[in-house]
């Protein structure tokens, strides 16, 4: 990273770290375990993972409750790891949160949306609590929404209530666009949407 964020630009990534994609891994998980217990009865989420990522695209595939988000949570340092070490730009998630924080975007296999808040509500909502600078504000909020081609007028007064999922997964990306985050984690990004929808989808995420 390129030094400590400017106070109230602490959610947003400095734009002159970028991965390594040739060297050192840009994610590392060492020997990660999440275990639930339940009485007498453990149940194992994540156990003893090791992985190195250093490319531009890394996929997890497996079943439901493979613990596939489980893992994505611990990347991000939203669960804490039952045991085992992971390093997202260098930084241990665990010791180091708040310099994890500015490198990563986040969309979520859940909804995040209001129904009653229109698209630049929303992105405007969620680039406040990045921690975005009032006077640039309106710079990242188009900015995302152009690389999620929502940027139209028409579009950016639209309700979250009135989109197709298809289109309310692109609003949702456009958040995890906010503050030009070096790595993206997107959890199922195109669960539930048609095939049209799904194919539109990945064609931004490929533009981006």
């Amino acid at each position: 990273s390129g030094g400590e964020p400017e106070l109230g630009s602490a959610w947003v990534a400095d734009p002159m770290w970028e991965p390594d994609l040739n060297g050192e891994p840009v994610i590392v998980a060492e020997r990660l375990c999440k275990t639930y217990t339940s009485g007498r009865r453990a149940k194992h989420a994540v156990e003893d993972l090791t992985l190195n990522i250093s490319g531009r695209v890394f996929g997890l595939l497996g079943p439901n409750g493979a613990g596939k988000t489980t893992l994505i949570k611990m990347l991000m340092g939203v669960l804490k790891p039952s045991s085992g070490v992971v390093l997202v730009g260098g930084h241990a998630v665990t010791d180091n949160p708040d310099a994890i924080a500015p490198l990563i975007g986040v969309c979520p296999q859940t909804c995040v949306l209001w129904p009653e808040l229109t698209v630049v509500e929303h992105v405007r909502f969620f680039a406040r609590l990045r921690g975005i600078p009032p006077h640039l504000l309106e710079t990242h909020v188009a900015s995302a929404l152009a690389q999620v081609q929502l940027n139209a007028p028409q579009m950016r007064a639209s309700r979250a209530a009135t989109l197709s999922a298809g289109v309310q997964r692109r609003l949702t990306l456009a958040v995890a666009l906010l503050g030009s985050p070096r790595i993206l984690f997107l959890d199922e990004p195109t669960a539930g949407l048609d095939a049209g929808s799904r194919r539109a989808l990945w064609d931004v995420l490929a533009r981006i």
